[in-house]
């Protein structure tokens, strides 16, 4: 059950799922050992998201690319959160929700995806990192996918995001709904 349906939008859904949920979600894919040896193998920074755009669960190489402690402290973020996107905290529903979203390549293939739809976009996501302004400029793959779980009709997409103008780097995302 989502836990903020009343929350103020300028664009995709600002809706979360709990923290039980997600915990839950997070549990089940922890606990499907190929799976999670697989995805941790992928040299992109990943995740996987629900059907709110929230994360439960972090690949490897999304931890070591942000010199995150660990998945847990990630969980229920969304893909601007993880990357620390300026626009970010700009409204209460949190990635996504603000003006300036409106035109985000990595939000809108995220959204197309969750709506069964393989999308390619590019994106520029600014953050602030140790008080320095960045820009990353990204191309996000988006591929909506089930997870398998009985009795659920899951929806993922898996967004892989590469640094224009540098060297190879990538991140991706997946949703679970």
């Amino acid at each position: 059950m989502s836990t903020a349906p009343s929350l103020p939008t300028q664009h995709a859904p600002a809706e979360r799922e709990s923290e039980q949920t997600i915990r839950q979600q997070a549990d089940y894919l922890s606990g499907l050992m190929v799976l999670r040896q697989m995805l941790d193998a992928i040299p992109e920074p990943s995740a996987v998201l629900n059907k709110n755009r929230q994360a439960i669960y972090v690949y490897r190489a999304l931890l070591q690319a942000f010199n995150a402690s660990d998945r847990p402290s990630a969980l229920g973020l969304r893909p601007a959160e993880l990357l620390g996107c300026i626009h970010a905290d700009e409204s209460e529903g949190g990635c996504g929700t603000t003006e300036s979203c409106q035109t985000s390549g990595a939000v809108n293939a995220v959204l197309a995806s969750l709506q069964g739809t393989e999308d390619v976009r590019e994106c520029r996501i600014t953050q602030t990192v140790e008080g320095e302004v960045n820009s990353l400029d990204l191309r996000v793959w988006a591929t909506p996918w089930c997870s398998g779980k009985s009795n659920s009709r899951s929806s993922a997409r898996l967004t892989s995001a590469t640094r224009s103008g540098a060297a190879p780097w990538s991140r991706s995302f997946s949703t679970i709904s």
